[in-house]
């Protein structure tokens, strides 16, 4: 440990991290400060934006991460997945290099001597175009694609292909959209490419669409309803990640959900042990899970539940509670929730 870090009252551990406007990332720093404060330790987040191709000349924001070493940190996570979607694997990890000395544990990258966090991206795609296939019985599923040579999208594309595959659906070429950057305004383009320069039908050449990721999924949605489209009525959607975004949208979009929190903690668990010259697994990989909402056609649990209330001869209890405790007449609110749970 330097004289600078051994200097501090505080560990420090620093975060190199991108696009805090986007919930999944935020939810990231979230995750990554809550488990550093449980340590005792202090967290400095560097958002200095995903990596420029030729190494940040282009990049203006990119230079923020100049400032990152053992002057202002003890050790780095680096959430190389949210960095480097215009850089190759090389490139990525001769970035994380660059900190040496300082210990650096990586989130969905792993390299040579520099443990890091995975997820299950094949096993989480996978399993949402099971749901799609089996639970669900469709067979024309769209695909809305990422940015080119990002790891995850690949992992994902190959999960819908194989998952096709097993299921014995021939894989048709027309329901795979062309590359995007997965954000929010990529899914009415996406929509148009679909329906207007293929001439897909809605509901009749395909039933479902599978999105890489939540924002272009939401962004799809908005798309479909502004042609007449109804979700899930017309066509089912499912994305990717959990997002915010995703969990407020209308309807509330069905998604494979990322462990943040696990992995957050993880991360930092791994960086701790570095600092502490303590053993350190090389990589941890989280698996994924299906966060099952209205998006895809299925009910949502709270629904589910109200309706077993009805079942269960309960609803007059739920009204004559509301009403006491609103001070309203008990027949309006016994109407209200009557409609409600059915």
């Amino acid at each position: 440990m330097s004289s600078t870090s051994s200097a501090r009252s505080h560990r420090v551990m620093g975060l190199l991290e991108s696009q805090l406007d986007r919930g999944f990332h935020r939810a990231a720093l979230r995750s990554i400060a809550a488990a550093a404060r449980a340590t005792g330790a202090n967290l400095v987040c560097f958002d200095g934006g995903v990596l420029a191709a030729d190494g940040g000349s282009t990049s203006m924001p990119n230079v923020l991460y100049d400032l990152v070493g053992p002057a202002n940190v003890d050790g780095l996570i680096i959430w190389a997945s949210a960095l480097d979607w215009e850089l190759t694997a090389e490139q990525t990890e001769a970035f994380c290099r660059r900190f040496a000395p300082l210990p650096v544990v990586t989130v969905g990258r792993v390299f040579d001597g520099i443990p890091g966090v995975l997820v299950d991206n094949y096993q989480g795609m996978r399993e949402a175009a099971r749901h799609l296939i089996v639970d669900h019985g469709f067979s024309r599923i769209a695909f809305l694609r990422g940015p080119e040579g990002a790891e995850e999208e690949e992992l994902r594309f190959r999960a819908y292909c194989d998952a096709l595959r097993d299921a014995g659906i021939p894989f048709d070429p027309r329901l795979v959209s062309s590359r995007t950057q997965w954000q929010r305004p990529d899914g009415p383009v996406v929509i148009t490419e679909l329906l207007d320069e293929r001439g897909l039908r809605p509901g009749a050449d395909f039933q479902a669409i599978l999105a890489v990721g939540d924002d272009m999924a939401c962004g799809a949605i908005e798309a479909l309803r502004g042609r007449g489209v109804r979700v899930p009525d017309d066509v089912a959607v499912v994305g990717f990640n959990d997002d915010e975004e995703g969990r407020s949208n209308l309807p509330a979009l069905t998604t494979v959900a990322q462990p943040v929190a696990a992995m957050g903690s993880a991360a930092v668990a791994m960086l701790s042990a570095l600092l502490d010259e303590q053993p350190t697994p090389s990589s941890v990989t989280l698996p994924l899970g299906l966060a099952v909402r209205r998006s895809c056609g299925c009910m949502p649990p709270g629904v589910l539940q109200a309706a077993a209330l009805t079942n269960g001869g309960e609803a007059g209890d739920v009204a004559a509670r509301t009403a006491r405790l609103a001070g309203l007449a008990l027949e309006p609110v016994r109407e209200l929730v009557d409609a409600f749970l059915a």
